[in-house]
């Protein structure tokens, strides 16, 4: 009866042990996800921070948007490349009666460096311009396999090592008249 009682006692031990660990494991596991939730929480608010005072500085700033003012184009992409935490950003126009888009100004942020006076023809991008004429947001996570973007992706983006895009088409009374685009932003700017 003792020997019995001691292995029946035993057995229970072990399996409140297991029980014990069991639970301690749900708890640290539990304790590693609130740690990464917090942590992706305050990368989404200083993103948001981030955004929030590059758009009030946009929105204190109308010369910003003239068209022809280089400085203010330079600031306007540097505005938005921090605050969209993009590889790249630019802002592009249309000319030659909606067949070429033109690059005022392509602020790259790694090096700080600006570009200007980049084209694009209607006949090097064909779906890509149809897509942007119809006022369409273009929004790829590998400009490289979309067909609308391959050729943009060839010719603009894969000398800088860019993936995905975000393209904005500036619309005015008349039309399209630009667009703006983000290579390789942050995850939250799909969000805006």
């Amino acid at each position: 009866f003792v020997t019995a009682n001691q292995r029946t006692a035993v057995a229970m031990s072990l399996t409140v042990v297991a029980l014990a660990a069991l639970l301690a494991g749900l708890l640290v596991a539990q304790g590693l996800r609130a740690d990464r939730i917090a942590q992706q929480l305050r990368e989404r608010s200083d993103t948001i921070e981030r955004q929030r005072a590059a758009f009030a500085t946009l929105a204190t700033d109308a010369a910003l948007f003239d068209a022809g003012d280089a400085d203010a184009s330079r600031h306007l992409t540097e505005t938005l490349a921090e605050a969209c935490a993009a590889r790249r950003a630019s802002v592009w126009h249309l000319t030659a009666g909606g067949t070429v888009l033109r690059c005022d100004d392509s602020y790259e942020r790694a090096s700080g460096g600006h570009t200007d006076g980049l084209e694009l023809s209607r006949t090097e991008a064909p779906q890509f311009f149809t897509h942007l004429l119809n006022g369409e947001e273009i929004m790829v996570a590998d400009a490289a396999a979309d067909r609308r973007t391959r050729p943009v992706h060839r010719a603009m983006m894969h000398a800088v090592g860019s993936q995905s895009l975000l393209v904005v088409p500036v619309r005015q009374a008349d039309g399209i008249a630009g667009a703006v685009w983000l290579e390789d932003a942050a995850p939250h700017t799909q969000d805006l």
